[in-house]
């Protein structure tokens, strides 16, 4: 969580968000790491579909009961230190990704980052990092002219 940290720093003011579609990926690629021990798949299973229910929930009372079902499955399991890891890393950001600590944030029922990563992508198709500021200027407000014909 370097680039949190990094974002933290530079932007003190701001609350930073992770993506729910990333928090579930993450957490799955890295219960799968080999430093946490093989296990069966259908332990797998559940373990990846009790992340979801952590991310989504919806009081604190849920999430806690939702975290202590999933480190006890990890115990059973032999998960242990991939519990340790969710406890040490993650418990203590829960505002930055648990549904219930953001539901009051103006969020129009998006929860990932996709529409900011596609409007990033558009952006890259007309500036470059060797065009003058004045040259990015005339080709952002040149694509907004466009986009603005399009709506017409």
């Amino acid at each position: 969580m370097n680039e949190v940290r990094v974002l933290q720093s530079h932007f003190p003011e701001a609350r930073v968000l992770i993506c729910h579609f990333h928090v579930i990926k993450y957490l799955k690629d890295k219960r799968a790491k080999p430093e946490f021990g093989k296990v069966s798949s259908d332990d797998a299973s559940h373990v990846d579909a009790a992340v979801p229910k952590i991310v989504y929930a919806s009081s604190q009372e849920e999430y806690n009961t939702t975290r202590e079902s999933l480190l006890g499955l990890c115990s059973r399991i032999g998960l242990e230190d991939f519990c340790k890891y969710f406890t040490k890393n993650w418990d203590s950001c829960q505002d930055m990704w648990v549904m219930h600590l953001r539901a009051k944030l103006p969020h129009f029922k998006n929860h990932t980052n996709n529409r900011l990563e596609s409007f990033f992508g558009k952006l890259k198709d007309v500036i470059n990092s060797s065009m003058s500021m004045a040259q990015c200027v005339e080709a952002l407000v040149a694509g907004d002219k466009r986009a603005e014909n399009e709506y017409k």
